[in-house]
């Protein structure tokens, strides 16, 4: 989840508390203002006070289990469909999505990457290749320096090479957190 202010939180905690009355969502609301201010007199900043008390979208699952209802989504007044057929809409969509334009570049990339740094290995361990080699009569001196060469430019490219490879690693970690987040309904505004 990203990080929130207070006005962002409770705006979604608002949102989401949308099934109950005004009257109710109001005086819910005013609470966890009073919350917030508490907190802030006791020495808590307004960013750990939004993370004990865990997302909005959790906050009110909580509230609205006493009331035997569920969170609601900001969707248009007039729209034709519930909640759950716009969820499912749009779990659909993000597989089609996800298939269609994201798998086959991260899989080529992830395949360039692997790709590269087995190359930047094998650039590594060529001068033991040379030096056998030269060392049984069949190689030149100048294959040995070439071989050095190469040897250094794999030791440079590797680092670079893993570290795109972790960060890559890292950015669809955090794709795929949002893809949940959105099949869960916790992004919407």
């Amino acid at each position: 989840m990203k990080r929130l202010d207070k006005d962002s939180y409770l705006k979604h905690l608002r949102n989401y508390l949308g099934a109950l009355p005004e009257e109710e969502v109001d005086a819910i609301i005013q609470d966890y203002e009073d919350y917030f201010a508490a907190e802030l007199l006791n020495g808590y900043t307004v960013a750990e006070t939004v993370k004990e008390l865990g997302s909005p979208f959790k906050q009110a699952q909580n509230i609205l289990k006493g009331h035997d209802l569920k969170p609601r989504f900001e969707r248009a007044k007039d729209s034709p469909f519930s909640s759950e057929t716009s969820q499912t809409l749009i779990v659909i969509a993000l597989f089609v999505f996800n298939f269609v334009f994201i798998l086959g570049p991260a899989v080529g990339i992830i395949g360039l990457l692997l790709g590269l740094t087995v190359m930047f290995f094998a650039f590594i361990f060529s001068p033991v290749v040379t030096i056998s080699a030269y060392l049984f009569g069949s190689g030149a001196l100048f294959e040995l320096f070439i071989s050095v060469t190469l040897a250094g430019i794999g030791l440079i490219a590797i680092s670079a090479c893993l570290g795109m490879l972790k960060g890559f690693l890292r950015l669809i970690k955090k794709y795929v957190a949002i893809n949940r987040q959105l099949a869960r309904g916790e992004l919407f505004k």
